[in-house]
């Protein structure tokens, strides 16, 4: 120990000169002590074993999870503390101090699992951990096959730490619905339970199947097909799925987050699964609209093409064109009459900087296409809770790209385009 550095809250320190790779979930993690391990943990039980992750400086730890999550949860890694340490070259960093799962993650042994041993061990100990999360008000968003552990054969499955960055940062993109896997990773935000119910259904896919869906894909790949297929039809394809987990988890991976189940529900899975509420498939364009590097089919990637080349969706929505496919190409007259209410909007306020005229259309083009969608401002792509994790970036492009959402109060005319998700005043106050 360095003692010129104080001790972590007073009573941990990092050891690291004694890396526990497989801990962090992907992350890199070390032991950490605690000079006080004499009194109990969280559930008044003695200290058990203790991992330090890192702070990045554009990356901040979630400190409000830090400030609700005092009680203990069992099958839970808890976050206790953050504070500065030295690092390997001895210059001051930051660290979150969080229990260490037992046992090793799931993805180290990766196969596939019964029926039985998925819903006993997996989904049900880990649904009462997101119930709990969710009553306390706070998200997880850190589920992924390398940050779930199962310390006993046959015993529950636990989750790992999720503290020591913005909310789904790390996230792979098969991971999250396609609508905050196409975010910025600082940018998908605190979210609701209905995030990591979705991200709980991708690892109830993962052990059906033995392996990771769509494993070999790039992001973009994986976001397109789920855009352009809907995300279960993306994530499980023609795979064999034991049929009574299979109706679960398409209600899992429901695009819209209303539709999911509840944590509450899955911890009885028969009720949950007769619950689903059955959504249409999006209507898909007789040909395709030339906007971008992928084909546009449908209006959720419309919405996705159009925050992604914003100057080029603008032209098409001022001349027309865009308005045109709506009609023949897709048939969706209603859509269309939008877009053109929005064209003739943007013409009478275009008085100001052009380019944040064409961004504030394009943003709320494509939130009246998909109201789902992040908000998109010239192809900077994020949820608003997100904003403070946002602006911790040193990026300066980005930074330029977060003051005009700030200062043209983009996040409530966001908001206004889909009132019923986000309430403008809520986002206004915000």
């Amino acid at each position: 120990m360095d003692p010129s550095f104080p001790l972590i809250a007073g009573q941990y320190e990092v050891d690291l000169a004694q890396p526990t790779p497989m801990s962090g979930g992907g992350l890199a993690a070390w032991a950490a002590h605690d000079r006080r391990a004499a009194r109990p943990n969280a559930r008044g039980q003695p200290a058990g074993a203790l991992m330090a992750l890192r702070i990045e400086r554009e990356a901040p730890a979630r400190m409000r999870a830090f400030q609700a999550l005092t009680q203990g949860i069992d099958g839970l890694s808890m976050p206790l503390a953050t504070g500065v340490w030295p690092d390997a070259a001895g210059q001051p960093a930051g660290f979150a101090i969080c229990e260490a799962p037992a046992g090793i993650p799931l993805l180290a042994t990766l196969r596939p699992w019964p029926e039985s041993a998925i819903i006993e061990q997996v989904l049900r100990p880990i649904a009462r951990v997101l119930d709990t999360l969710q009553a306390r008000g706070v998200t997880h968003r850190a589920i992924r096959p390398n940050n779930v552990f199962l310390g006993q054969p046959n015993g529950p499955a636990t989750l790992g730490a999720a503290w020591s960055a913005p909310p789904a940062m790390h996230q792979p993109a098969v991971c999250e619905s396609a609508y905050a896997a196409l975010c910025h990773p600082s940018g998908r935000g605190d979210g609701r339970g209905a995030d990591d119910v979705y991200a709980l259904g991708v690892l109830l896919l993962t052990l059906c199947l033995g392996r990771v869906p769509m494993d070999g894909m790039d992001d973009a790949a994986i976001i397109h097909r789920k855009l352009d297929l809907g995300d279960a039809a993306a994530l499980m394809g023609g795979e064999r799925v034991p049929p009574q987990l299979a109706d679960l988890i398409r209600g899992m991976l429901a695009e819209d987050p209303d539709h999911r189940p509840l944590p509450s529900l899955l911890r009885d899975p028969a009720g949950a699964r007769g619950r689903r509420l059955a959504a249409r498939a999006a209507a898909r364009a007789a040909r395709t609209l030339n906007l971008g590097a992928w084909p546009v089919w449908n209006q959720r990637t419309l919405a996705y093409a159009i925050m992604g080349q914003p100057h080029e969706a603008a032209a098409l929505i001022r001349d027309g064109a865009m308005m045109f496919w709506l009609r023949r190409g897709l048939g969706d007259t209603a859509l269309a009459l939008k877009l053109e209410e929005l064209a003739r909007q943007a013409a009478q306020n275009a008085t100001g900087d052009r380019e944040v005229t064409t961004a504030t259309l394009a943003m709320r083009a494509a939130a009246a296409a998909d109201p789902l969608m992040p908000l998109g401002w010239r192809g900077l792509m994020f949820f608003p809770d997100a904003t403070g994790a946002m602006l911790a970036r040193d990026h300066a492009e980005d930074a330029v790209k977060l003051r005009e959402v700030i200062l043209t109060e983009a996040i409530s005319l966001w908001a206004s385009m889909r009132e019923e998700r986000f309430p403008a005043a809520a986002a206004r106050l915000e």
